[in-house]
């Protein structure tokens, strides 16, 4: 039984130390990659509610119940440079 929470926390800790590298998107680009997304995963039968205009959620159909979010949120800090790798 502790060996089971030993394992959990460990689980807990290396998936919060995981590194996220961030691509870059070609200008207007954007939309193509939020398609392929949605596509590459068979999100194409869905209701949309616009909740607010930075927040797209989708209940959608595709052999099980999925939800989708795209929000738009502004990130307020005082370093406005972030590291990009080409």
């Amino acid at each position: 039984m502790i060996i089971k929470y030993i394992f959990i926390i460990l689980q807990i800790v290396c998936a919060l130390s995981k590194p996220r590298v961030y691509n870059k998107i070609p200008k207007n680009q954007v939309h193509d990659r939020i398609y392929t997304f949605l596509e590459r995963n068979g999100i194409n039968n869905c209701c949309e509610y616009l909740d607010d205009s930075t927040l797209l959620l989708l209940k959608c159909y595709n052999n099980e119940l999925v939800d989708v979010e795209i929000s738009i949120q502004v990130i307020k800090q005082n370093n406005k440079y972030i590291s990009v790798y080409i």
